[in-house]
């Protein structure tokens, strides 16, 4: 599956966003590991992956499939400068259902043990409840 991560953002900005565990541990996408926020002094710049602006203010990216099956979330950030900085902007967020390979409660087929996980996951939410998991 490809360009699971959306936002809508007036078209010509540069976003960008990360990944999030639930105890607030970052994605860090060269070491393909996560890891609290500043390990080994790094900043945004090294746990940012860009976003493509696709026009109509409409933007998408990849999720890692580095990164293991689980809930994560997707925080979207304005890059204001050439690089990306700790003091961006968030301008967005979401929570990704994570099979491992591919977004979990979409439309394709899933083949892995969180089925009856993203089916109640989804039910919730047309219910319009909050999930939380222990």
């Amino acid at each position: 599956m490809a360009n699971e991560v959306k936002a809508t953002y007036p078209s010509g900005s540069n976003l960008y966003y990360t990944v999030r565990q639930d105890d607030g541990d970052v994605w860090y996408v060269v070491g393909d590991t996560f890891e609290d926020w500043g390990t080994d002094g790094r900043d945004m710049d090294d746990y940012d992956i860009a976003m493509t602006d696709e026009t109509g203010s409409f933007y998408q990216a990849n999720f890692d499939t580095d990164i293991p099956a689980g809930v994560y979330t997707v925080q979207i950030f304005l890059r204001e400068t050439g690089t990306p900085l700790d003091g961006d902007p968030i301008v967005g967020s979401n929570v990704i259902y994570w099979t491992g390979s591919a977004e979990c409660c979409t439309n394709t087929a899933l083949s892995s043990p969180l089925p009856l996980l993203c089916h109640s996951i989804s039910h919730s939410r047309e219910a319009g409840r909050r999930l939380s998991f222990q």
